[in-house]
């Protein structure tokens, strides 16, 4: 993978990667007697919706080490700017996968 900008605006260092948003439930323990629910520590994440973070033109946003991000196209081994499709969800019961 090649990106039109690979380095920060803001530092100059490299990017260390995409930043992507991912679904999950943060599960909760039985109801008590009063009917209060309490987060039981554990998050299952849905990784089959693991998406890269756009812009409204299609580049992805990257972030350098120092926290800093920009957005960038992403280019082909020949310099070409490219879109990369990503396939929709696929219901199922698969680990990583909603249930």
């Amino acid at each position: 993978m090649k990106f039109a900008t690979m380095n920060c605006l803001d530092c100059g260092k490299p990017a260390r990667g995409t930043v992507e948003t991912v679904s999950s439930v943060a599960l909760v323990n039985d109801p008590a007697p009063d009917g209060t629910m309490e987060y039981s520590g554990e998050t299952e994440m849905w990784w089959d919706e693991q998406r890269t973070v756009r812009d409204p033109q299609g580049r992805v946003q990257l972030v350098c080490r120092n926290g800093h991000d920009w957005f960038s196209e992403v280019l082909d081994p020949d310099g070409l700017s490219f879109e990369v499709e990503l396939p929709l969800p696929q219901s199922g019961q698969d680990e990583g996968s909603k249930p």
